[in-house]
């Protein structure tokens, strides 16, 4: 359990509802917000037409949620079939099953909250199932999640995993934590990263030290490339 002392609520404006999200420390890196899944919320909120067309009717997955941010942001806004919000058991059944609860007459879109852990990915065919994306999802959500070499690699593979072939994820970095070798890792599992653009960022966000790429999942891997786009 965390410490009270760490602990505390945020309210996220997002579109006209208020989420409120409680925060935690205790819980570790993951119980707080972060740069670029703020980044993303404000990037939804104002690029509303964007985001409807990636996201109307489609089955979407955010992994590594923290808090829940973006999932339950994405939910208050748009009409996709399925929001399903996963982290490690301790932040699932903490601090992401309490802000699904407290904020669940805000959603537009079911959500659900399940546990991923990228180490262990033996339970994702169920996880598929369950939400009949035997597939893939078609859309992936992954943000301030690669902020070490270290999660690199069991992130692609999560990632990889769960992406329909076809589907598109968006990925957010902060880019002193996030280097040309994870763009190479990605283009070698067919997932092309392109970045978007400054201009179309908040203003706190453009010509800053984060990021959000949209990831491709291609039918077929091309050549690597050590440079990120």
């Amino acid at each position: 359990r965390g410490d009270a002392a760490r602990a505390r609520v945020v309210e996220v404006a997002v579109g006209d509802a208020q989420l409120a999200l409680a925060c935690d420390w205790g819980v570790g890196i993951g119980g707080d917000l972060w740069s670029t899944g703020l980044q993303l919320v404000k990037h939804m909120c104002s690029s509303t037409d964007l985001y409807r067309q990636l996201l109307q009717g489609r089955r979407v997955l955010e992994l590594g949620s923290g808090t829940g941010l973006v999932g339950l942001a994405l939910a208050a806004l748009f009409d996709a079939a399925h929001v399903v919000i996963s982290d490690t058991e301790e932040h699932v059944q903490g601090l992401i099953g309490h802000n699904v609860r407290s904020n669940a007459a805000l959603m537009r879109a079911p959500v659900a909250a399940r546990e991923l852990d990228w180490n262990e990915l033996d339970n994702v065919d169920v996880l598929l199932e369950e939400f009949g994306a035997s597939g893939g999802f078609d859309v992936v959500l992954g943000t301030d999640v690669v902020y070490h070499r270290s999660l690199y690699r069991p992130f692609i593979n999560a990632l990889s995993r769960t992406l329909h072939r076809g589907g598109v994820a968006i990925v957010g970095v902060t880019k002193s934590d996030t280097d040309a070798a994870f763009f190479a890792m990605l283009q070698e599992r067919g997932l092309s990263p392109k970045r978007m653009p400054d201009a179309s960022m908040a203003r706190e966000y453009r010509s800053s030290g984060y990021a959000l790429f949209m990831v491709t999942h291609l039918h077929h891997a091309p050549p690597a490339s050590s440079s990120p786009p």
